[in-house]
C-alpha cells in the first residue's frame, strides 16, 4: 500500500470572491520518485563530506541561505565536534519524505503518526526530509535533514538538527511504560526521573514535537509538586559517627548513559581525602537513602553516583572541591 499523505485545504474569501487552495502532498520512503531520491542524496552527501572535512565553504555552497545564523561557523562547530558519529557505518536511515506544497510550512510524521511530528518552514517549495539515527553507546541521536527546492536545479539544505531519541538504550514510549511501572510500585522518586528522562526526548530538536507531549509535560508537573510535597532539601541523614546534608538528589550522564546523582555536604576532608571513609560513607548514605526513599535507585541504571562537598553547593558560579564515589545498587 502507497504512504502517501493528501491535505487539501479550501478558503473561500467572501469579500473578494476569490478562492484559495493549499494542497500538501506527502511521499514516503519507497513511493519517492528514484530521481528525487538520487539528486538529494548529492546534496546530503555533500553536506556528510562538509561536516567531515570541517568545510564552512562547502556547507555555504549547498545552503538555500548561506547567511543564516544556523550555518554560521559558531553553531556548526557542534556538528564538526561530532563528526566521527556521521559515518556511515553507524548512521541509519529511519524515513525520508518528499512534500509537493504550496503552502509556507508542511508537517510530516515519523513511522508511527501517534509519535513525533515534524513542521518545517517551507516558502512555497518542494521538501525532501530525511531523518536518521546513530547509535552511540547507550545513547541514539536523530539527524534531520531538510533540503528545498523551487525549481528544476539542485536541492539545497535548510535545515540540520540532531538530538536525543534514546537514552540508556530506551525510547520516549519506553521511559513513559517505566515510569508507570514505578509508580505502580510507589516508587515516587524513581517514578519522578523515569518521567524526567522521557521529558528529555519530547523534543529532539526545536523543529519537532511527540504527540504525547503535553500528557508528558503535565505528569512531570504533577510529580515535581508530590516530589517537593515528600521531602524536603537539604535532607539531614545520621550515618554510624557522622551526620551529612543532601541538597540535589538529580540526574547526570554518566559514561554510556544517565544515573543517579547524590550531592551531600560531608564533615569528612574532601581536599586530603581518606578515600576508604569516604567511599564507606557513600555506601551508608545509600543504605539510608534505601530506607528513606522507597525504591531509591532503581528505574535508570545499577549506578548511583555520590558527590561529597565540605560546603554546601548552592552557587552555580562557584567551583567546589568534591569527591565522588560510584555506588552499584543491588536490585
Amino acid at each position: 500500500m502507497k504512504k502517501i499523505i493528501i491535505f487539501t485545504m479550501v478558503f473561500i474569501v467572501l469579500l473578494s470572491g476569490c478562492i484559495s487552495t493549499h494542497m500538501i502532498i506527502t511521499y514516503y520512503d519507497d513511493d519517492i520518485d528514484s530521481d528525487i531520491k538520487t539528486a538529494t542524496k548529492k546534496t546530503i552527501d555533500k553536506l556528510l563530506d562538509g561536516i567531515a572535512e570541517e568545510d564552512i565553504e562547502l556547507i555555504k555552497e549547498i545552503s538555500l541561505y548561506s547567511n543564516n545564523e544556523q550555518f554560521k561557523e559558531s553553531n556548526l562547530d557542534y556538528f564538526f565536534e561530532i563528526k566521527d558519529l556521521f559515518k556511515l557505518n553507524k548512521m541509519k536511515l529511519l524515513q525520508q519524505t518528499h512534500t509537493i506544497s504550496n503552502n509556507n510550512s508542511v508537517t510530516v510524521f515519523l513511522p508511527d503518526i501517534n509519535g513525533y511530528s515534524c513542521t518545517l518552514p517551507t516558502d512555497q517549495m518542494d521538501s525532501f526530509t530525511s531523518f536518521y539515527t546513530i547509535q552511540n553507546n547507550e545513547y541514539q541521536f536523530l539527524l534531520m535533514i531538510n533540503l528545498l527546492n523551487n525549481s528544476k536545479e539542485e536541492w539545497k539544505l535548510s535545515k540540520i538538527s540532531i538530538g536525543d531519541y534514546e537514552i540508556n538504550g530506551r525510547g520516549i514510549e519506553d521511559w513513559i511504560q517505566e515510569s508507570k511501572k514505578y509508580y505502580d510500585k510507589g516508587y515516587l522518586m524513581s517514578t519522578y526521573f523515569c518521567q524526567n528522562i522521557a521529558m528529555r526526548l519530547v523534543r529532539p530538536n526545536k523543529y519537532m514535537n511527540h504527540a504525547k507531549a503535553d500528557a508528558i509535560e503535565s505528569t512531570f508537573q504533577d510529580l515535581q509538586e508530590k516530589i517537593y510535597e515528600s521531602y524536603t532539601f537539604p535532607m539531614k541523614i545520621k550515618l554510624t559517627a557522622t551526620d551529612v546534608e543532601i541538597y540535589y538528589i538529580d540526574i547526570h550522564p554518566y559514561k554510556d548513559g544517565y544515573v543517579y546523582q547524590v550531592k551531600y555536604v560531608t564533615e569528612q576532608d574532601v581536599k586530603q581525602p581518606d578515600k576508604k571513609v569516604l567511599n564507606d560513607e557513600a555506601y551508608l548514605l545509600q543504605a539510608q537513602l534505601e530506607k528513606k526513599i522507597e525504591g531509591f535507585g532503581q528505574g535508570l541504571t545499577n549506578i548511583v553516583v555520590y558527590s561529597a562537598f565540605d560546603e554546601p553547593p548552592i552557587d552555580a558560579t562557584k567551583q567546589y572541591t568534591t569527591f565522588t564515589t560510584v555506588v552499584e545498587v543491588k536490585k
